[in-house]
């Protein structure tokens, strides 16, 4: 008997140690859990805290094209609205400036005739009165084409689908904006007029226009123009027919990719200018949904792709405004995401570059079974810190990038090194 309630005795000691053991790992738990939570929050609002608020534009547009001199930023064509949600609107006659020394916008509209002050000459500018229009800088000018004229929401009232490339004629002296806008036309495309191409132009002034859509159908073509010698050549025609694509160059490659088909693409492909025999090459998949209608731009020798809308669901915002880093190798380049910008992912925004600041703004915001709406926003994000001339010889020397006839390493790695080097104008590695 005695046995039996020692016995009882011990079973009571061990299983009120049990529950006592249990109630401190319950506590150990939700403090653990407690300090997960505190470390993503961090970790999220580091992210957040990346993308820096701007003042708001004073306007609303999307689709719209933006290029800079000096600190100064100019938004043009596009498309308006009367109000936020997508209703009324027409393409764009007004003109957006944003001055990065002190955050402020400044707006000119077509009444404004010269902008009070000659600045910008919106009036006898026919051929920035486009909606659905694309553009790319080479050479301190901004080359703009394609696109369409409409006078109100009614496909009905558009112009003709623009097969024309204009550009802008300041003097290679100025650092500023500081004379009239005036666009001098380049060249016609001996193909189709479309909306939304890709559009991009490589360091050795290869002008590579690409997909597009005319009004009735989505294109498949591509085509090189070489500035210099003032001729076009038809290239291989693209994996697949889709408007809205993403383009970006790094050195002599355009990388082409993306976009609104049969389908809402992944996929990135790139054309070297060096190696016309290549055709279009696959690069790596980007390991995310297909998407379409965000913006893209290059930056020391990396292309990036931010915002858009996605596949899932079919053409609306992507959960996420995500931010894409694409890093060119042999062996077809690698993604890298970064901060994503602040809410789900923007329609046609635009975006460009001051100092080694990015500035993302407008477009629309379209979320799966929200209100659409067009929107008056614009965050900035400082992108990784420039490198130094003596810094960037020493990583030409690590990729074996130093023979200056025939590079040693990766030509895709040189490559990129070599148009990150002459956009810091340093000597020659």
């Amino acid at each position: 008997m005695y046995g039996r309630f020692g016995t009882k005795i011990k079973v009571f000691i061990v299983r009120r140690h049990m529950r006592r053991q249990s109630r401190r790992l319950h506590l150990n738990r939700r403090d653990d859990i407690a300090g997960c939570k505190f470390f993503w929050i961090l970790i999220i609002s580091a992210y957040i805290s990346m993308w820096n608020p701007l003042s708001s534009p004073p306007t609303r547009k999307h689709h719209a094209v933006s290029f800079v001199r000096g600190t100064t930023a100019i938004i043009a064509a596009g498309v308006t609205y009367t109000d936020p949600d997508y209703g009324s609107w027409k393409t764009s006659h007004d003109l957006l400036l944003f001055d990065a020394d002190d955050g402020n916008w400044t707006r000119y509209g077509a009444s404004d005739g010269v902008g009070g002050a000659g600045l910008v000459d919106v009036v006898t500018n026919a051929s920035l009165d486009r909606g659905f229009a694309t553009s790319y800088m080479f050479g301190g000018q901004m080359y703009y084409g394609f696109g369409v004229a409409c006078t109100t929401e009614s496909f009905q009232s558009c112009s003709a689908y623009s097969n024309s490339i204009h550009r802008t004629n300041w003097s290679e002296t100025r650092l500023n904006v500081d004379g009239p806008l005036r666009m001098h036309h380049v060249t016609d495309l001996p193909g189709p007029g479309r909306i939304h191409p890709a559009f991009v132009i490589t360091s050795r002034g290869d002008l590579i226009v690409a997909l597009g859509s005319t009004r009735y159908e989505n294109l498949d073509d591509a085509w090189r123009y070489d500035i210099d010698a003032g001729s076009w050549s038809n290239l291989p025609s693209f994996a697949y027919a889709a408007h809205h694509p993403y383009a970006f160059h790094i050195g002599a490659v355009a990388y082409v990719g993306f976009g609104h088909g049969a389908d809402i693409y992944p996929h990135l492909f790139r054309y070297d200018t060096e190696d016309v025999d290549a055709g279009w090459a696959a690069c790596n998949q980007l390991p995310a949904q297909g998407r379409v209608a965000g913006a893209q731009f290059s930056h020391r020798g990396r292309g990036y792709v931010i915002g858009g809308e996605g596949a899932l669901p079919f053409h609306y915002a992507l959960p996420q405004n995500e931010f894409w880093e694409f890093t060119p190798t042999s062996t077809g380049g690698s993604w890298r995401p970064l901060p994503a910008a602040p809410g789900t992912g923007w329609w046609a925004p635009t975006s460009f570059i001051v100092d080694n600041t990015l500035h993302y703004a407008l477009g629309m915001n379209r979320p799966f079974g929200s209100r659409t709406s067009a929107q008056m926003l614009a965050f900035s994000f400082e992108l990784p810190s420039e490198r130094n001339c003596s810094s960037l010889k020493e990583a030409f020397t690590d990729a074996g990038c130093c023979n200056q006839t025939t590079d040693d390493g990766d030509e895709h790695t040189c490559n990129g090194l070599r148009s990150e080097y002459e956009d810091r104008q340093c000597c020659e590695p």
